[in-house]
């Protein structure tokens, strides 16, 4: 285990890592870990387990699908245990609150990527959206959230195709004036 200041250097180590990678505030991420570590069984600190995760998303955050909740769960969980790691958690719970959503969309990609071939097909959607525990309400928010993410690859592609361009006619020295 450690002694109290071990433990308190680890828990800020990990509150400066999960800050810069969220841009969430390091003393609002200290007071996630500390959650998160009441959450924890009494023999280990260092995970969250199923039941716990299932009930704080639904309680806490006002997820009502126990689909969405598992398949969340699923994606983030120790192979072959029904935990998870504490960092996950708290970094998961950053992410939510995070302004980044770049970081947000990675992060429901992830999730929904159902066969782990680290792309979202038509059929992980239509799972998704169709599955008989997703409200409609659900639904129209992630049809929604998913616009959103379409519309945030589509304006990243314009501007890596309009930097193109700009290499480009830097390169021919082509004056682009009128």
């Amino acid at each position: 285990m450690g002694t109290f200041e071990e433990l308190r250097k680890r828990s800020k180590h990990l509150a400066e890592r999960i800050s810069i990678f969220t841009g969430v505030d390091e003393k609002l991420v200290m007071n996630i870990i500390m959650y998160a570590k009441a959450l924890a069984p009494r023999d280990n600190h260092e995970v969250i387990d199923q039941l716990v995760f299932t009930a704080q998303m639904s309680s806490r955050f006002g997820l009502s699908s126990r689909f969405l909740i598992n398949l969340t769960f699923e994606s983030m969980k120790i192979k072959g245990t029904n935990y998870m790691h504490m960092e996950d958690y708290v970094k998961m719970i950053c992410i939510f609150i995070s302004k980044k959503s770049v970081l947000q969309v990675d992060f429901a990609f992830d999730v929904y990527d159902m066969n782990r071939a680290d792309q979202l097909q038509t059929k992980d959607i239509h799972t998704l959206l169709m599955h008989p525990s997703v409200s409609a309400d659900e639904r129209f928010y992630w049809l929604v959230w998913g616009g959103f993410a379409t519309d945030l690859a589509a304006e990243l592609n314009r501007k890596i195709m309009l930097n193109q361009l700009q290499v480009k006619f830097k390169s021919e020295d082509v004056s682009t004036d009128a």
